[in-house]
């Protein structure tokens, strides 16, 4: 008798923290924002931005969710007298499938936006321009489709990898993210 109540504790315990979790994953109403770091294809840099999405609402066995981007890179050409900074303001629409296993959120998207991307001289060569210190302004659109997956440790936090490409660039990153829960 003594060992049951052991194993029936931690069974009660195993289906309350499941069924918190089988609510985890995106849904219309919720708001998720977060923080990423990754790889850029231009120049190999290192990428540092933020990221947010609210759910609009269900189509099909999953969720739409509209949102943004922001992300900020700089890179060096070896040899360069001077550096390229990036900003990119990126706007998204991700369709979030919904899994049986509550921890997953498993989405695919459309990116689209305006990438700002300047070209600077650095101060010590700057004497290749008669002191003045010039930008080569290098700014287009892009549009791309990316996807990424995000792991719920709790209903609200998780972790995300995910990657996009397209136009302009290309993006490997990690992340974590905050969900704001409807219900």
């Amino acid at each position: 008798m003594n060992s049951i109540i052991p194993k029936l504790f931690v069974s009660v315990m195993l289906a309350l923290s499941l069924a918190s979790i089988a609510s985890a994953q995106f849904r219309g109403g919720d708001i998720s924002l977060g923080l990423h770091s990754g790889l850029i294809g231009t120049g190999d840099a290192l990428d540092f931005g933020f990221d947010g999405e609210i759910g609009t609402g269900r189509l099909g066995p999953g969720s739409v969710g509209l949102g943004g981007l922001v992300d900020f890179y700089s890179w060096r050409n070896a040899g360069s007298y001077g550096h390229y900074e990036y900003i990119d303001w990126i706007a998204t629409c991700m369709y979030h499938l919904t899994l049986s296993y509550g921890r997953l959120d498993p989405f695919l998207g459309l990116f689209i936006g305006y990438e700002e991307a300047t070209f600077k001289i650095d101060p010590g060569y700057q004497y290749l321009t008669d002191g003045k210190s010039i930008s080569n302004d290098q700014s287009s659109p892009t549009l791309g489709l990316g996807g990424g997956i995000r792991y719920f440790f709790t209903r609200s936090w998780a972790v995300q990898a995910r990657v996009a490409g397209g136009y302009g660039y290309y993006l490997f990153a990690v992340g974590l993210n905050y969900e704001l829960r409807s219900k």
